[in-house]
């Protein structure tokens, strides 16, 4: 499966669930392709809405400019849970 882009067999949803709204928990967004996918599968099964919800997020500097944004600002500050680490 990538990890950039949604796939069509990547997940599967184990029921239907027209009209439900979903929130969708993934412990790890890298580049978005995983999500993705979960939330097709869902979708496919009649979700109304689907909202994912990531709890960490793997910066790739080469990736793209925004990266090597973070990962440059990140190592000239300290870090400080009182403030967002793009701010």
């Amino acid at each position: 499966m990538s990890d950039l882009t949604a796939q069509e067999d990547g997940f599967t949803a184990s029921g239907p669930l027209r009209g439900q709204r979903v929130l969708l928990l993934d412990d790890l967004w890298v580049r978005g392709g995983y999500v993705q996918s979960a939330a097709l599968a869902l979708y496919r099964q009649e979700a109304a809405a689907v909202v994912p919800l990531v709890i960490a997020r793997r910066i790739v500097p080469p990736y793209n400019e925004a990266n090597t944004l973070i990962k440059d600002k990140t190592l000239n500050e300290d870090f400080s849970f009182d403030r967002c680490c793009l701010c």
